[in-house]
């Protein structure tokens, strides 16, 4: 059998998140007309210099941002941020009068109020960065003996890995500020992490004398969409928001309507996360030596993984 020891699920885990983070897209247009800036696309690099830009120009012409109006997939956490803390700012309302989605849902929707939804507006919410990284610690406690603040600790060992947290910590700030300050339910983003990723498993293979980190299976749901009531139950307030055709938002979400968890947000679970740990085995032809692994450290932290130990 295999035991983890702390460099291997650090490796793993750093493994598991960099495979997670998107590829950058393409910035997304961001204009005014008079008092109301526009936010058309997919949020990049350069977007909030690119909003910074626009609202010291209504600021110069003597006057404020009154409105925001949105279009969004979402996109880069750390502009989406930054541009949410300015509308902050300003405390102009929010127009959604297409998809806001990810960042632009979980940050700059939330950031201001009033909000109202024109038609073909909705907003689609999923897990975030650090709700992973939290899963994953979860999922690796249980086998190692070790609480998840060790795993923190250990995961910031890599430069790789730091540099995700740290973005991570600065988006949890902001986010946390904001739905502070919207009133939101304290619990909004884990409910959401919990129901949108799917369960992270350690994988062994005792043969290479290695693990992974694999998901247990699908994420119950890809994205929730909420409606106006399931919106006031987790404390946020809005009006106009009808969504007329769940087929045509799965279309524009670009996935199939059952992978979308729609209306009231499950609460969330009481019960604690067990630990959940896969044994690979496989077929070595006669004759073949067993794969080289890389070294790792000889001080192992966790009890070696048995059947008795899934």
């Amino acid at each position: 059998m295999i035991s983890i020891t702390a460099r291997q699920c650090a490796e793993a885990a750093v493994a598991a998140v960099l495979l997670s983070v998107g590829s950058q897209t393409v910035a997304a247009e961001i204009s005014h007309k008079g008092e109301t800036v526009e936010i058309r696309g997919a949020i990049a690099s350069g977007d909030l210099l690119r909003y910074s830009t626009v609202r010291d120009e209504i600021v110069a012409a003597g006057s404020n941002v009154r409105a925001v109006r949105i279009s969004s997939m979402g996109g880069s956490v750390m502009e989406a941020s930054g541009i949410a803390e300015l509308i902050a700012l300003d405390k102009p309302a929010i127009i959604i009068d297409g998809p806001c989605v990810s960042a632009c849902a979980s940050l700059m929707f939330l950031s201001s109020s009033p909000r109202r939804f024109e038609r073909g507006g909705f907003v689609a919410f999923h897990g975030s960065q650090k709700g992973m990284y939290r899963q994953m610690a979860r999922a690796i406690a249980p086998v190692s003996g070790l609480p998840p603040s060790f795993w923190r600790d250990e995961f910031l060992k890599d430069m790789r890995i730091q540099a995700i947290l740290q973005i991570a910590d600065k988006v949890d700030d902001v986010l946390g500020k904001i739905h502070e300050s919207a009133g939101v339910a304290p619990d909004l983003d884990i409910r959401v992490t919990e129901l949108t990723s799917a369960r992270w498993c350690i994988k062994t293979n005792a043969l290479k004398k290695s693990i992974a980190f694999d998901p247990d299976g699908q994420a119950p749901f890809d994205f929730w969409v909420p409606d106006a009531k399931s919106l006031s139950q987790v404390g946020i307030s809005s009006t106009g928001l009808s969504i007329s055709s769940r087929w045509l938002t799965a279309l524009r979400l670009g996935i199939s309507a059952d992978r979308i968890h729609w209306g009231e947000l499950p609460a969330r679970e009481a019960s604690s996360v067990e630990a959940c740990v896969r044994e690979e085995t496989e077929q070595v032809p006669e004759g073949a030596a067993p794969a080289a692994s890389a070294p790792v450290s000889n001080v192992d932290i966790g009890p070696s993984l048995t059947k008795e130990d899934r």
